[in-house]
């Protein structure tokens, strides 16, 4: 898991952030190791892509209210991007209607 841990660490300068997501998304998706996850969420909050918090928002919704410690790192995440101004509530809406196309 180490390597898995600093590959992800290390992925932010071989490529731009908004690369990023179409490599962090389905890895968080594909259910990895805890440490990995929590990386992975880490990582997108590094990006401060409004897409990121987009993804986060929705990745939140799906998780049992049991998982309160996955929910509270996503939350830590999008507080984060709301600081690096990513990230404005009111204006997810209008981004899930602009449908953008992966990279």
């Amino acid at each position: 898991m180490e390597d898995q841990l600093s590959l992800i660490e290390s992925l932010h300068k071989d490529y731009e952030p908004a690369y990023l997501l179409n490599i962090y998304q389905p890895l968080l998706l594909a259910d990895p190791p805890e440490g990995v996850r929590h990386a992975v969420v880490k990582a997108l909050a590094e990006t401060r892509q409004p897409r990121a918090a987009l993804f986060l928002e929705d990745y939140l919704d799906t998780l049992p209210e049991q998982e309160e410690g996955e929910r509270r790192i996503i939350r830590a995440a999008l507080n984060r991007l709301k600081l690096s101004g990513a990230y404005r509530p009111e204006a997810l809406d209008a981004l899930r209607a602009q449908g953008e196309a992966p990279h």
